[in-house]
C-alpha cells in the first residue's frame, strides 16, 4: 500500500578533506514592492468601509461626486442613516457597526467591528464627515463571536 522512500545515502568525507558546501537556495523575490502591497490593503480596506451620510453626495454632469447643497440629515444617531459600499449599514450584518451619537455636540462616531481600529464621524455642525484607519489591516473573523 505504502512505498518505501530510501534514506539518502550517508557522504563519505576522507580524512583531511572538506565536505562540499550545500548551496543556499536562491533569496526570495516578491513581484509586489511593499508600497503597492500597502496600497492595495488600504484600497481594500477602504472600499469595505468608507461611510458617508445617505444623501450626502450626489453625481454631477461629469459623474464627479460633489456634496449635495441642500443635505440636511434627520437622524444623525441612527445607522439606518448612512451608507458604505455594501449598502446601508441599518441593512448590514448585525453587530459589524457601532455608532455613539454626542447630542450636544452634534457628532456621531460610527465604528467598524470587522475591522478594528475603523472609525468615521459626521457633524451636524460643520455637515462634515470623515474616515479614519488606525489599525493593523487585520480582518475580525471572529465578528460572530463578538456580538
Amino acid at each position: 500500500m505504502y512505498e518505501e522512500v530510501a534514506a539518502p545515502a550517508p557522504v563519505e568525507v576522507a580524512e583531511g578533506e572538506v565536505a562540499a558546501a550545500v548551496t543556499a537556495p536562491p533569496p526570495l523575490e516578491f513581484p509586489v514592492s511593499e508600497l503597492e502591497y500597502m496600497m492595495s490593503l488600504i484600497n481594500a480596506i477602504n472600499s469595505v468601509t468608507m461611510v458617508m451620510p445617505e444623501g450626502m453626495y450626489m453625481a454631477n454632469a461629469a459623474g464627479d461626486f460633489v456634496q449635495n447643497p441642500l443635505y440636511t440629515m434627520k437622524y444623525p444617531d441612527q445607522l439606518s442613516s448612512y451608507v458604505y459600499a455594501g449598502g446601508n449599514l441599518g441593512g448590514a450584518v448585525p453587530g459589524s457597526w457601532g455608532i455613539i451619537y454626542d447630542s450636544f455636540k452634534q457628532l456621531a462616531i460610527i465604528r467598524s467591528f470587522l475591522y478594528p481600529g475603523f472609525f468615521a464621524y459626521y457633524s451636524a455642525v460643520s455637515n462634515t464627515v470623515g474616515n479614519l484607519y488606525f489599525g493593523s489591516g487585520i480582518k475580525n473573523k471572529d465578528l460572530a463571536f463578538c456580538v
